[in-house]
């Protein structure tokens, strides 16, 4: 039987991975290559230091080097807002910030922006945002930077407009990755416009910036979209270029997904999204896809499931590609709505879809012997 989406509380989502050593500072093995960007340089010392509910966070991941990891011990993490520009990883020793034990992932009350992250890794945290205004995770620029298995929230109350803002300039970011977390309620502010996003993807594009978003979890934005795509909100503003979107859950907001103005390049591929909630001024019509004034080109959607919309996308202009394999159907019949171990769909023609999909998608472009179809193993 099919399963309305229920608004609850979210419950504190269980990631289960080995559990790492519990000591805390332990010398490990010399890291080579340890020269900042790219290149072949000195071997260095990498460290694992754990900290506990108390520490200055800002103090414990400035301090970090390439290849260093900081491990947070389970509890809560009362901080300021954390303005952070960190020393670079390199491909071969990223900085890892993550939890002492995933399974009971550590809660930071405050948020966090980092500035220039390259060859970063935050894993396996639970970030609310509490400042007005102010993101509760913001990823300015950077190269080669991972944000995976992580839960934030918190725009709801702090009226910001995005739970995650990634942005950057110049060229920046390059590489990103944003894999596998869950991010929820965003707010619902009295602005006039579609203001209020969970994700909100802001830096200026070029040649050189590029990003996946991929096998995350998004739900509750009711005045705006769970992922929006576009610098600020001028006509013909330059926009995010090279972004994959691919395989993710997107549910419960006005719209899924919104790509405006200069965006190029976006690549939007084995996406679930359900239950598109802002009717259009002048109509009742809801879409999950909004192309808004969009002057970019390569913008891509092939093998996307939607339920629960009027449209699957609007585009009046058509200046977007829609490929094949996009699909409208039933209601996917989730369990688990409203928690980041949720939004598993049970309806079988849904399955391949989203977040949980037992497939990863790539364009009929492709060569036949290229292509990667079955279970999704990250």
């Amino acid at each position: 039987m099919d399963m309305q989406p229920v608004h609850v509380r979210p419950a504190r989502r269980a990631w289960t991975f080995r559990r790492p050593r519990s000591f805390a500072v332990v010398a490990a093995l010399a890291v080579l290559g340890g020269l900042l960007g790219a290149g072949v340089g000195p071997a260095s010392a990498a460290t694992v230091t754990v900290v506990h509910p108390g520490a200055n966070l800002i103090t414990a991941i400035s301090a970090l080097r390439a290849g260093d990891t900081l491990q947070l011990a389970a509890g809560t993490y009362s901080q300021a807002y954390m303005r952070i520009t960190m020393a670079a990883g390199t491909a071969a020793a990223p900085i890892t910030v993550t939890a002492q034990d995933p399974a009971h992932p550590p809660l930071i009350l405050g948020g966090l922006e980092l500035y220039s992250p390259t060859y970063v890794a935050i894993r396996h945290l639970r970030i609310q945002g509490t400042f007005a205004g102010l993101a509760g995770l913001n990823m300015v620029g950077g190269t080669g930077w991972i944000v995976d298995s992580t839960e934030v929230w918190g725009a709801q109350q702090t009226l910001s407009l995005a739970n995650v803002v990634i942005g950057g300039s110049g060229g920046y970011p390059r590489n990103f990755t944003f894999s596998q977390n869950c991010v929820h309620d965003a707010a619902n502010s009295t602005n006039p416009d579609q203001v209020d996003h969970n994700v909100y993807v802001t830096f200026p594009g070029s040649t050189t910036t590029s990003g996946t978003i991929t096998r995350n979890i998004m739900w509750d934005a009711p005045h705006g979209e769970n992922i929006k795509i576009g610098n600020g909100g001028l006509d013909g503003a330059l926009g995010a270029w090279n972004v994959r979107v691919s395989n993710n859950t997107l549910v419960t907001g006005g719209r899924q997904l919104l790509l405006h103005a200069n965006v190029r390049n976006t690549t939007v591929i084995g996406n679930l999204f359900y239950d598109a909630t802002q009717g259009f001024v002048a109509s009742p019509k809801t879409t999950q896809v909004y192309i808004h004034d969009v002057i970019g080109t390569g913008n891509t959607f092939s093998y996307n499931y939607s339920a629960a919309a009027t449209m699957f996308i609007y585009d009046p202009k058509s200046v977007v590609t829609l490929g094949v394999g996009n699909v409208t159907g039933a209601n996917p019949a989730f369990t688990g709505v409203n928690t980041c171990a949720g939004w598993k769909q049970t309806l079988a023609a849904a399955l391949p879809y989203g977040r949980w999909g037992t497939s990863s998608f790539v364009p009929l472009s492709v060569p036949p012997s290229d292509r990667i179809t079955g279970p999704f193993w990250h």
